[in-house]
């Protein structure tokens, strides 16, 4: 991917923003950058009039900024349009108004049935999670849009069997009656966005919209622990505009942020130590 002028993250979270329809209230989760960038795209191009449910502190918000690991917390709190209770956005918003969210999977499967709860047996598992975040409480809502996103697409997230279901997809040849019937009146996990394409679910498993430049249906197929439906004439990810880049990296996220969900351990924790030497240095000195 060095030969383009993108990265895999600005690709990314141009797909995403792709998704989102203007008007709709979009959750963002803790430390979820690319989603947010995207948010903040979108807000900045298609989607002028959506909404931001900031984790943080519970607000509803139009604001933005850059993303920043030290100054997002008064885009939340400082002038927010509303502070709601969890309660009163699954029983009161949730049921009137249209939601988007995109939450990141530990597992998921050929459905779009997702685990963020452990790897490994429940009572002794391996790896346990934080939890699950509100997606079991969103997803059954006809009104919420769920969405996935996933930058490292491997077989360790991608897997036959889940070790534990927290995520409404779907079932397997189930009828909308049959799926109603077991009180899940939601559509389930609509698509997913990951370093190698974007992908869509149904009750006929996964299936390959769009093959990020450079990736075959071979490295999909390798990266899969289940079957993916990938078409001979599978289109290629449309790649971001010069103004989409202009704006991700000058105005939205010019620390690169986005970058971070890319990386784990040592990497990781490196960068989050420079970004927020970075950030807490004069302003003068604070350069990408």
């Amino acid at each position: 991917m060095n030969t383009l002028d993108y990265t895999i993250a600005e690709l990314m979270v141009c797909a995403i923003a792709a998704e989102i329809r203007d008007g709709e209230y979009l959750a963002q989760g803790i430390a979820t950058h690319l989603p947010t960038c995207a948010y903040f795209l979108a807000r900045r191009t298609h989607a002028p009039h959506c909404y931001f449910l900031y984790s943080v502190g519970c607000t509803v918000s139009t604001r933005q900024g850059p993303l920043s690991l030290l100054d997002m917390e008064p885009l939340a709190l400082d002038t927010p349009l509303r502070r709601v209770g969890y309660a009163e956005i699954v029983c009161d918003m949730l049921p009137r108004v249209g939601f988007a969210e995109f939450s990141r999977p530990a597992q998921v499967d050929r459905y779009g049935n997702t685990n963020n709860v452990v790897i490994g047996d429940y009572a002794q598992p391996k790896l346990r999670f934080p939890g699950v975040g509100g997606v079991s409480d969103f997803s059954p809502y006809e009104s919420h849009r769920a969405f996935l996103y996933v930058p490292r697409h491997d077989r360790r997230t991608f897997v036959e069997s889940l070790d534990f279901v927290s995520g409404v997809g779907h079932r397997p040849a189930e009828t909308r009656e049959a799926r109603v019937a077991r009180g899940v009146t939601g559509h389930g996990t609509q698509r997913l966005v990951s370093n190698l394409g974007v992908f869509e679910f149904s009750t006929a498993g996964m299936t390959a919209l769009s093959l990020h430049a450079g990736v075959c249906a071979a490295d999909v197929r390798a990266a899969t622990g289940f079957e993916v439906e990938i078409a001979p004439d599978c289109p290629v990810t449309p790649a971001p505009s010069p103004e989409a880049l202009r704006l991700i990296r000058e105005e939205i996220d010019p620390g690169n942020a986005r970058e971070l969900e890319f990386l784990s351990g040592a990497p990781r924790l490196a960068r989050i130590r420079e970004m927020i030497a970075r950030e807490a240095a004069p302003t003068q000195d604070r350069t990408p």
